[in-house]
């Protein structure tokens, strides 16, 4: 592919961003000295990870105290260094979260992991209960059932922060 691009080998470096990932507790020690090599464009941050080297419980991170102090430092360091700060979440007010939280760059990975998640349990539950229930009610929860998926297909808008670094 690269062929296809008289100038792709000359100026692909331009083009490219680097991105150390800080998901440990030994990263977000030395986040501020990672953000700061020269040729890294900021980090991603990794909340999942980190809160599980912690030993903390991932239930609600956005206001557990602890993992909120973890980011403020993480993206406070990429403000200071003029880096990117960057997450990925699954959902959609994580994602808006991320970006209220400082984050200049959200990978949003709802497709499959959302997919894998969320949908096909619903799915499978909603299959069970309709084996469960009569013909004459299978056409009604069936409706139910296309109507949601149909409604999680439409909500999957593509969020973005402005990147203000």
């Amino acid at each position: 592919r690269a062929q296809l691009y008289e100038d792709y080998a000359d100026n692909i470096n331009d083009r490219l961003i680097l991105l150390p990932q800080v998901e440990s507790r030994e990263g977000l020690e030395n986040c501020e000295e990672i953000i700061n090599v020269p040729g890294v464009s900021g980090v991603l941050f990794g909340p999942a990870d980190l809160s599980r080297s912690y030993g903390w419980k991932y239930d609600d991170m956005w206001s557990f105290a602890p993992m909120m102090k973890a980011v403020d430092r993480v993206v406070s360091a990429c403000r200071k260094a003029g880096k990117i700060a960057a997450t990925m979440k699954s959902g959609r007010e994580t994602a808006f979260a991320a970006c209220d939280a400082g984050f200049n760059m959200v990978i949003f990975v709802g497709d499959g992991f959302d997919l894998r998640m969320t949908t096909l349990p619903e799915a499978r539950d909603a299959l069970a209960a309709l084996r469960k229930q009569a013909v004459g009610s299978v056409m009604t929860q069936k409706k139910r059932v296309v109507a949601a998926l149909e409604h999680r297909e439409a909500d999957r808008d593509l969020v973005a922060c402005p990147l203000t670094v």
